[in-house]
């Protein structure tokens, strides 16, 4: 499962398909509604190697429980090459040539997985596929941020995922626009009723679902591994090993007959959770949160301090017009106390504010020259004669303000679980992102107060 080009399934050999091998029997172990799911990958996959895994119900929606007592290293899934069509990977090229010959080289990998599910749900029974698509996740069963509502969505104002999930949204509506004069001509393929929001519902399963095969260059809907669900604090992974030609996911863990396997699909945000995946944790370990930083319009060296920014690798994000902001997004991670090395603050923020904060072009000449020394690596190392101080202030001054824009969010996600056009579990996924974010802030906030107030790194001996 991938968010974007985010890999799960390094697969480096040569392509190919794959066998699942894993408990697909024990039917009284899972709920009826997958049943005819588990006779058609009994039917299709070896299930004699091992004997570990069946699907349920949980609090977290569909799931894969253990049938047994599984000690930590041992293996509960094996995913293998050997296999004949019916259980191969569902790829992006697995359209009918019609189909795929009528599609612009612009329409992504997504949308192409978003059409095989609306061809094969439309084909009903006389699909292949028909009990895995019939498993997979209905429309109201998503929670991811491009569904939610306007009054829901303004709950995350203040978070940069507003901004992706409108993003998404318009990327949806233009891959949409592409693919429905397609759809439109094969109606016998797709039926009379796609429409943008079953469409964009199918592209979600399919974004939330896949997993990336490096071999293949392109990503993958695997049937039964994508029914694992993420644990922040899981290890376990899809991993695979070439020359022996499988996959495999192995415990990280000990588990009770009937407790559901979990395995990490990264260090995902709940920014990234709840728009790519539709769920969220509470204390994410993995929290961030993006910031805004500028080069303010009415500065007369703006101009130099971004022409030096971009020669040195460091690019603004331009307006949605095309016009110059003067500004970039960074994204800050947790750091763990105030004496800390502040790795949460990345090199390239640091960069930034050391650049704006510069009050004469001789400080500007003296960063290019410097730069030029320690091979093009521009203001890497703290800033002297209290120049530092100057720079983390400015970083902090923005941290303390999204520090009161975020406690203000809250306050309104608070009194929207009581309003009737909320859903509360929406309002609690806001929560999680927002005071996750907040965290991040706190800390950072705290690094940063002693250096930026204190004198800098002189003053602490870290210079």
């Amino acid at each position: 499962m991938i968010k974007d080009s985010m890999l799960l399934l390094r697969h480096t050999g040569n392509a190919g398909g794959f066998r699942i091998r894993a408990c697909v029997g024990q039917r009284n172990a899972v709920h009826t509604a997958f049943s005819p799911l588990l006779a058609w990958l009994e039917s299709r996959g070896e299930t004699e190697a091992l004997t570990s895994l069946t699907i349920g119900n949980t609090n977290q929606g569909r799931a894969l429980l253990s049938i047994r007592h599984i000690k930590r290293g041992e293996q509960v899934l094996r995913v293998s090459r050997e296999l004949g069509f019916l259980m191969q990977m569902i790829t992006p090229n697995r359209l009918p040539s019609c189909v795929e010959e009528s599609l612009s080289e612009d329409v992504n990998e997504w949308s192409r997985l978003a059409l095989f599910q609306l061809l094969h749900k439309h084909a009903g029974k006389a699909s292949p596929w028909e009990p895995y698509i019939r498993c997979l996740p209905p429309l109201r069963g998503l929670q991811n941020t491009v569904f939610w509502r306007d009054e829901e969505l303004e709950l995350l104002r203040q978070s940069n995922v507003y901004d992706q999930t409108e993003h998404r949204k318009t990327l949806i509506s233009n891959q949409f626009d592409l693919v429905q004069a397609v759809v439109n001509k094969y109606p016998e393929l797709f039926g009379e009723t796609v429409t943008l929001e079953s469409f964009k519902h199918a592209y979600c399963v399919a974004s939330s679902r896949s997993w990336g095969v490096e071999a293949l260059g392109s990503i993958t809907m695997v049937p039964f591994v994508d029914m694992f669900n993420h644990d922040s604090s899981a290890r376990a992974l899809l991993a695979y090993y070439e020359e022996e030609g499988y996959a495999e996911v192995v415990a990280d863990k000990d588990y009770n007959q009937g407790s559901q396997v979990v395995i990490t699909y990264g260090t995902l945000p709940n920014s990234s959770l709840a728009l790519d995946f539709g769920f969220t944790l509470p204390d994410n370990p993995h929290d961030e949160v993006q910031i805004w930083m500028e080069a303010p319009s009415g500065d007369p060296l703006r101009a130099e301090k971004l022409k030096l920014l971009r020669d040195h690798g460091i690019a603004t994000d331009p307006f949605c017009d095309g016009t110059e902001s003067g500004g970039a997004w960074f994204g800050l991670r947790e750091i763990s106390s105030p004496a800390a090395r502040g790795k949460g603050i990345p090199r390239a923020l640091r960069t930034f504010v050391r650049v704006i904060s510069a009050s004469t072009t001789k400080e500007l000449e003296a960063m290019a020259e410097d730069a030029k020394r320690r091979q093009g690596r521009l203001a890497q190392r703290p800033l002297k004669d209290g120049k530092e101080a100057r720079a983390l202030k400015l970083l902090l001054d923005n941290i303390e303000q999204c520090v009161s824009s975020h406690r203000s969010a809250l306050k309104k996600v608070l009194k929207a679980q009581d309003l009737p056009q909320i859903q509360a579990e929406r309002a609690r996924m806001a929560g999680h992102v927002l005071d996750g974010e907040l965290r991040v802030l706190r800390s950072v906030g705290a690094w940063l107060r002693p250096r930026a107030e204190g004198g800098g790194y002189e003053s602490l001996g870290l210079a």
